[in-house]
């Protein structure tokens, strides 16, 4: 299973709202799951379809705060901070390997 997971352990602003938003519009059409957590006591299991469940855990990331955590079954977890949405959405088109128009 595709996922992206969004995390925001501060103040949760209309900014990041919007962005957030906007990520998930984006890929509403694809096969991924998005996930949001605001606590890093949260933890995710990702029940891929060919291999292991991935379990994520958020207090692993901290450090930064805000970000999101792209997860694709074959491939290592990817980080990506928190940044304007465009950024966010191309990082994760890359990282799924979908094209995006914007």
């Amino acid at each position: 299973m595709n996922s992206i997971i969004a995390f925001n352990f501060g103040e949760v602003s209309e900014d990041w709202n919007w962005i957030y938003m906007d990520v998930e519009t984006a890929f509403k059409n694809e096969d991924i799951s998005i996930k949001f957590g605001g606590s890093p006591d949260i933890s995710y299991t990702i029940r891929p379809a060919n291999s292991s469940p991935i379990e994520i855990k958020l207090s692993d990331y901290t450090e930064h705060v805000r970000g999101y955590i792209f997860v694709k079954e074959g491939k290592e977890i990817q980080f990506q901070k928190y940044d304007q949405a465009h950024v966010i959405i191309d990082a994760a088109s890359k990282y799924f390997e979908i094209k995006k128009d914007h």
